[in-house]
């Protein structure tokens, strides 16, 4: 009895508990509040006046991983603990703990997780604001999986008159039904209780606030939700933002929420929140908490083309199937040159304009006859360095020409770096044949910007 958030709370997992033949009275929560856990006999209560009879959700089969180090790894879990719960005593003593899957792959599989061989029967109840209610979090049913759910009776017809009064020595129970041999409760020996307030008489404690999660355009935020005790219980929350030295209101709550997300931001720009907590007596601030949003990617810009044959710079003519040489083959910009023999090499200068960040694209013969057709020179038909040091390109098959039959069969495709730094000035970039016949046309220089 009393104002408490729920009378008996069972475990998420193989709770095997026995709630039988209780009263419970004027709970703000559920009389008898699951996690899932299997095997609960929940019979012959009697269940009066409160928000909830009974509450059960699966977070169980919803909660429990394979993520080494999470505390829901269940196998991880009784593994470093030593249980070894499917032989020996613990099983004996624990049959529903030893059928518990050895293997990830039968945890996953089934109904065990659900909450197999529980009772909910023979109750009775009345004055409450939900019998029973479920949380089907995967989808696999609650109370479906139950044992026995039945002969329950929630609108049960009380028996006596209870007046308001919390003063048990001036709250005789008045008996409406004859019952034999019934022996009235001598409530003036009890003595008096002191009733929990109806309503606060603090305001909420200061809320403890977090940041979750960051994004380019959004910030998840979460705070503690502080304040159980009906003296001091929030009734709502608010998330406030400063701006220009004001804080306004972002979204309102009502009680028991303790998350938001806060949409719409600018990417790399800082916002500072707070929590504002209610009750009819006042209200409490959390600390201002500062975010910084993520910086959207960047994409590249306009690029600059600097010409393989302009001018030529050889590093390495092997001569066996051709010397490096200046050619004038279709479905280029006007001029490429050869590279026909493995070690070939040119170098290609070219500058950047300013400081910053660049991607560089080199345009090279991407594929011949051989299948894949228009790719077979990626990704190892040539090596790069960029100013002495070696860098990756990737193919963009999105970039490979028509078929041309200048150099016998050619593809033209272009490779990319990722997001390389330079300084402003002059930079190089060195391309080595690793398969005959290959041919380059030219350099771009794009510098990245923001979308």
């Amino acid at each position: 009895e009393g104002p408490d958030t729920h009378g008996v709370y069972l475990d998420d997992l193989m709770s095997s508990a026995e709630v039988v033949g209780n009263v419970f009275y004027d709970l703000s929560g559920a009389a008898i509040f699951s996690g899932g856990g299997r095997d609960n006999n929940m019979s012959n209560n009697i269940i009066a006046g409160c928000g909830m009879g009974h509450y059960d959700g699966d977070y169980a089969r919803n909660s429990i991983n394979n993520i080494p180090g999470d505390p829901f790894n269940l196998l991880q879990r009784l593994a470093s603990e030593g249980i070894q719960y499917q032989t020996g005593v613990w099983a004996t003593a624990y049959p529903t703990c030893a059928a518990i899957p050895n293997s990830w792959t039968l945890v996953q599989e089934g109904l065990w997780r659900n909450p197999q061989g529980c009772i909910f029967s023979n109750n009775a109840g009345w004055a409450n604001t939900t019998w029973t209610y479920e949380t089907d979090v995967s989808g696999t049913g609650v109370f479906a999986a139950y044992a026995s759910f039945t002969n329950n009776n929630p609108s049960q017809a009380p028996l006596f008159d209870e007046p308001t009064s919390w003063d048990r020595s001036l709250r005789p129970a008045e008996i409406t039904a004859a019952i034999t041999g019934f022996i009235p409760i001598p409530f003036a020996s009890i003595g008096p209780s002191i009733p929990s307030p109806s309503s606060a008489t603090m305001a909420p404690p200061v809320q403890t606030l977090q940041s979750l999660a960051v994004a380019e355009t959004e910030v998840d935020l979460q705070w503690s939700d502080d304040g159980y005790l009906r003296m001091q219980q929030p009734t709502g929350f608010q998330v406030q933002q400063e701006i220009s030295g004001t804080w306004q209101v972002v979204q309102s709550f009502g009680p028991d929420v303790d998350y938001a997300a806060v949409t719409g931001l600018a990417p790399d720009t800082s916002y500072t929140f707070r929590v504002q907590a209610t009750n009819s007596v006042g209200s409490t601030y959390s600390s201002a908490l500062t975010v910084t949003t993520l910086m959207a990617p960047l994409v590249p810009g306009t690029p600059v083309r600097f010409e393989a044959e302009t001018p030529l710079n050889v590093l390495k003519s092997i001569g066996t199937k051709g010397a490096v040489s200046v050619i004038i083959p279709t479905l280029v910009s006007g001029k490429a040159v050869t590279l026909f023999d493995v070690g070939d090499a040119i170098r290609i200068y070219f500058t950047a304009p300013t400081t910053g960040t660049y991607q560089i694209g080199v345009r090279i013969r991407s594929g011949d006859s051989n299948v894949p057709i228009g790719t077979t020179y990626w990704p190892d038909g040539y090596a790069f360095n960029l100013d002495g040091s070696s860098i990756a390109l990737t193919g963009d098959p999105t970039t490979v020409s028509a078929l041309s039959l200048s150099l016998g069969p050619t593809y033209w495709g272009t490779m990319f770096s990722g997001n390389v730094s330079l300084t402003a000035g002059s930079h190089s970039v060195d391309i080595i044949a690793k398969r005959s016949w290959a041919a380059a046309d030219y350099l771009q220089l794009a510098p990245m910007v923001e979308p």
